[in-house]
């Protein structure tokens, strides 16, 4: 369990000073007009917050996030062995094309070694 802390050293060492008043005479002079003020203030800070936590809800989460990403590399590997097959498909389809065709090879290299 952490230490507690000490707060002394922030301490205000000097006597606490005595309240001044402010000239109102004892009432509180506008104090109504200041209050509706901050109730006005308020209620559109409320409104304010809830669009944001609104926005907040919708956006994705570190765990959306992470799922993402697994997802994103198993696309990859996909990907990648798909990739491959093609690949091996190409091949099998030249060696294939160079087995059908490979008289004509034969007879164009024997002519072009004999000079014709």
């Amino acid at each position: 369990m952490p230490e507690p802390i000490d707060f002394s050293k922030w301490k205000d060492k000097a006597p606490p000073r005595p309240l001044h008043g402010g000239g109102g005479g004892g009432t509180f002079d506008h104090m109504e007009a200041r209050v509706q003020k901050l109730e006005e203030v308020s209620t559109d800070i409320r409104l304010s917050l809830a669009r944001i936590e609104e926005k907040l809800n919708s956006l994705a989460t570190k765990e959306d996030l992470i799922k993402v990403n697994h997802d994103l590399g198993e696309l990859k590997g996909e990907v990648r062995g798909k990739l491959g097959m093609w690949q091996f498909l190409l091949v099998v389809a030249a060696v294939v094309g160079l087995f059908l065709r490979w008289p004509e090879f034969f007879r164009a290299a024997g002519s072009a070694i004999s000079g014709q």
